[in-house]
C-alpha cells in the first residue's frame, strides 16, 4: 500500500477512452477537484486481450512520471465483463506501480 496524496495535481486514469466510467470520473473531477489534470491511458477493459492492454497503460502510464496517484477501472458488468481486472499482469501491474491506485473498479451507476 502506498499513502495517497492529500491534494493530487494529476491523477492517471487507466479506463477506456470511449466508455461511461471515463465521462464519470471526470464529472466527478469536475464538481470536487476542478484543478486536478487528468492523463488518461486508454485501453480495452473487457475481452481477449484486455489485461495484457490494462497492464500496459499502467506501465506507460506510470513511466510518464506525472500522475500523483492512479485510477484503474471501468464501469459495473457481469463477473466475465470484469474479469480481466482479475488477471495476473493486472495484479503485476499495480503491484510494481510507483504511484498509488485508488480505485481498480469503478461503478458508474
Amino acid at each position: 500500500k502506498r499513502p495517497l496524496p492529500r491534494f493530487p495535481a494529476c491523477i492517471g486514469v487507466v479506463t477506456s477512452p470511449t466508455g461511461a466510467a471515463l465521462h464519470d470520473i471526470r464529472s466527478v473531477l469536475a464538481r470536487r477537484a476542478p484543478w486536478v489534470r487528468v492523463v488518461l491511458a486508454g485501453a480495452r477493459v473487457q475481452g481477449q486481450g484486455a489485461a495484457l492492454e490494462v497492464a500496459a497503460a499502467i506501465d506507460r502510464l506510470a513511466a510518464t512520471g506525472m500522475p500523483d496517484v492512479m485510477i484503474v477501472g471501468r464501469g459495473g458488468g457481469s463477473l466475465e465483463d470484469l474479469w480481466a481486472f482479475n488477471e495476473e499482469p493486472v495484479a503485476r501491474a499495480v503491484a510494481a506501480c510507483p504511484v498509488p491506485v485508488a480505485c481498480t473498479i469503478c461503478s458508474s451507476a
